[in-house]
């Protein structure tokens, strides 16, 4: 349910308009912030390290997913 909640909402939101944006998340400051949002995210397990949460849900990095979805439309 929370994998659902995470791409149907928050990806949706996050990678809306990666053409405009997809070149910043090569900095580190970016992937840091997308980084803090995820864990947002995937608070419902606070002991876990996001990493290991990300890979239990089936999630990529945000960061991932904005590039790739900028792909799509260059």
């Amino acid at each position: 349910m929370h994998s659902i909640i995470t791409n149907m909402v928050i990806r949706s939101v996050l990678t809306y308009g990666p053409t405009v944006w997809w070149l910043r998340v090569r900095y580190i400051v970016s992937r840091t912030e997308l980084s803090k949002l995820h864990r947002l995210a995937c608070l419902a397990m606070k002991a876990t390290s996001t990493t290991a949460i990300e890979a239990l849900l089936g999630l990529s990095p945000l960061h991932v997913i904005n590039e790739t979805e900028a792909q799509v439309w260059i």
